[in-house]
């Protein structure tokens, strides 16, 4: 296994090191974030200018182009259509709604404004959305990109758009976030001898932007600070406010409502300009893996990230290797219907190895494991957590780094090489838990699913809520009732009084 991440080569595109850097920037990182009450890395805030966001927006042209509410259905769509109805009640109200701020200097959102206008991310509101007799606004923030810069070796930042002001204030639409998976998911895998697994994957240009909103969202969704008319090439003097005419990041609803559009795309029917993939084959977070024994094909869908896995004959995956599958490219032909797109410097076409999602698939070996370049960040932060004096106790007291710290930093860096799930390692029959504690502890394993098991694997291959009634409690000892017919010597009769039941 050491050997396996040591010589690892799934990451050629890019050169990476063979030993983690030592640099002392691991300060300057950490105190560039925070956590916050939900346990999420949140950034530090980075004043804005046009020049570091500019690369970031989709093409000209693309931006707003695609009409939301054509790829969603259900719930989604009603919701989307009914502006008003989203806003919560006033007993519902909190009593302080935020305000944030625009991070940039006038000058520099005029301009910023300006582009974002031209490309149509925004529109022009007439007056934001009134919440208790005062407007509902939102503010902008830069984050650094991570590896990103400009000539001038200033930081490409993403704009981000704080709706914390409208995400107080409206009412969360869920959409399809609960279907959101991850690498992980792929654990489940348990890949035969003789075959191999390939990957494909395209990755859509800027997606939170194609996506218009209905219109009446721009008032709910405005940015408090306005802007000349003259700026967005308006001859006419005063002033404007505007807001955001696609899915803003920062809005606590794109997410679940991108996922949802992504999804009913891949699902719908190419007659209707979708994919057309089974849903079957989906691996989801909230529904059972497809499967793999009468599926071969599987797909997985993350907000802007397509990836396409196929289970082959190894022989077959040979002349195979670089070429587009039938599922790849029917979605390519639905991206194409709706003006959708997508980074070919990015794309897989059945690849051997493959990064995606935070994990390494290693086709061939069956290998799923983190990748080198995160394991080296990895140990270079235990490096540079070592070198330090103090360790964070209760609050804000700081206490000498104690040597039980030392031991588990120094475990957590030297055990990199064992990340990796065996693909090909079989199921047992025999379901077993044991006790975490390091110094032994109970162990137990599973002979049958109780009753309310059953239910539950049944409304989960059924995809229902609800396990259903209590019904007959098969756990509890049962009585029999038995008709000893033609009993002959009456074996039956005479074992269950021997029994006693």
């Amino acid at each position: 296994m050491v050997k396996a991440f040591a010589d690892d080569s799934s990451e050629s595109k890019s050169k990476i090191p063979r030993s983690p850097e030592m640099g002392g920037e691991w300060g300057r990182k950490i105190g560039d974030v925070r956590i916050s009450y939900q346990g999420e890395i949140v950034e530090k805030g980075q004043r804005l200018t046009l020049d570091q966001v500019l690369p970031g927006p989709p093409p000209e042209g693309y931006g707003a182009s695609l009409p939301l509410v054509e790829l969603c259905e259900g719930e989604v769509r009603e919701k989307l259509l009914n502006l008003l109805g989203n806003i919560l009640p006033d007993e519902e109200m909190p009593q302080e709604i935020p305000r944030p701020q625009i991070h940039a200097t006038r000058q520099e959102w005029e301009k910023i404004a300006a582009e974002r206008y031209k490309r149509g991310l925004v529109k022009t509101v007439e007056a934001p959305v009134l919440v208790r007799d005062r407007f509902l606004v939102n503010g902008s923030f830069g984050v650094v990109k991570p590896g990103k810069f400009l000539d001038d070796e200033r930081p490409i930042l993403r704009l981000i758009m704080d709706f914390r002001g409208t995400n107080a204030a409206t009412r969360v639409l869920e959409g399809d976030v609960r279907s959101l998976t991850g690498a992980p998911a792929l654990q489940h895998v348990v890949l035969p001898a003789g075959k191999v697994i390939r990957m494909s994957a395209d990755d859509l240009v800027s997606a939170f932007y194609l996506f218009a909103l209905p219109p009446g969202w721009p008032e709910m969704m405005t940015f408090a600070e306005k802007v000349q008319w003259r700026s967005l090439g308006f001859d006419r003097e005063g002033e404007t406010y505007f807001g955001a005419a696609v899915l803003p990041m920062g809005w606590a609803s794109a997410v679940g409502v991108l996922q949802h559009a992504r999804r009913r795309l891949a699902l719908r029917s190419p007659l209707q300009g979708g994919g057309g993939l089974l849903g079957q084959c989906e691996i989801r977070r909230d529904s059972v893996f497809p499967n793999l024994e009468e599926e071969d094909k599987l797909w997985s869908l993350y907000l802007d990230d397509t990836s396409l896995y196929e289970i082959m004959e190894a022989r077959v995956a040979e002349d195979l290797e670089g070429k587009s599958s039938e599922e790849q490219e029917a979605l390519r032909r639905a991206y194409a219907h709706w003006g959708i797109p997508f980074s070919r410097e990015k794309s897989l076409q059945r690849a051997r190895r493959a990064e995606q999602l935070g994990a390494v698939v290693d086709g061939d070996s069956g290998a799923l494991k983190g990748s080198t370049k995160r394991a080296l960040d990895s140990l270079s932060f235990i490096f540079w957590l070592l070198r330090q004096e103090k360790d964070i106790a209760d609050g804000e007291v700081l206490i000498p780094l104690s040597g039980k710290s030392v031991e588990e930093i120094l475990m957590a860096g030297c055990s990199q090489a064992l990340r990796v799930t065996d693909l090909r390692a079989k199921l047992h029959e025999v379901v077993t838990a044991s006790d975490a504690k390091e110094t032994g502890g109970g162990s137990v394993y599973g002979s049958k699913l109780t009753s309310r098991g059953l239910r539950e694997m049944c409304a989960l291959e059924e995809a229902e809520d609800d396990v259903g009634g209590e019904g007959i409690n098969l756990d509890e000892p049962q009585r029999v009732l038995v008709f000893d017919l033609f009993a002959g010597i009456g074996g039956l009769s005479r074992a269950l009084l021997l029994s006693g039941d």
